[in-house]
């Protein structure tokens, strides 16, 4: 797959030459080939989110959908779904905008199933850190 290094390569040249304030943002940083990084200035990482923070996202999704959520399950299941990000719950709401939910518990397997197909990522990886075997066909 040598047009994979090369559009790496043009891109890390076009990153050097390029003198306004550029802005890259990703999901597989660990795919990236690490000259990337070099070329940065600074870099954010945007953890998932932490518990408390699920628990609160959880309990206005629920109520969004008219779907009951106690406390304590609210936070019992904000335990279980470690790794949520906004985005699984954009996607949910993108998913349900014509039909709503019926329980909690669609609720919270449809975002399990989310946050496992985002970890499951089947992509093979791009540019110079793929694997050799895979780079020389």
């Amino acid at each position: 797959y040598s047009w994979e290094v090369s559009m790496v390569n043009e891109l890390l040249q076009q990153m050097e030459r390029f003198t306004g304030i550029l802005i890259m943002a990703t999901n597989l940083r660990d795919r990236l080939d690490p000259a990337v990084f070099r070329r940065f200035d600074w870099e954010l990482h945007f953890a998932s989110l932490r518990v408390e923070k699920r628990a609160i996202l959880l309990r206005r999704l629920a109520k969004a959908y008219g779907v009951a959520l106690e406390e304590r399950d609210a936070q019992r299941a904000a335990e279980e779904l470690e790794g949520l990000v906004p985005a699984d719950l954009a996607v949910f709401q993108r998913r349900h905008r014509q039909h709503g939910i019926d329980t909690v518990q669609e609720l919270l397997q449809e975002l399990k199933v989310l946050i496992a197909q985002r970890h499951s990522s089947t992509q093979r990886p791009v540019g110079f850190t793929a694997k050799a075997t895979t780079i020389c066909h």
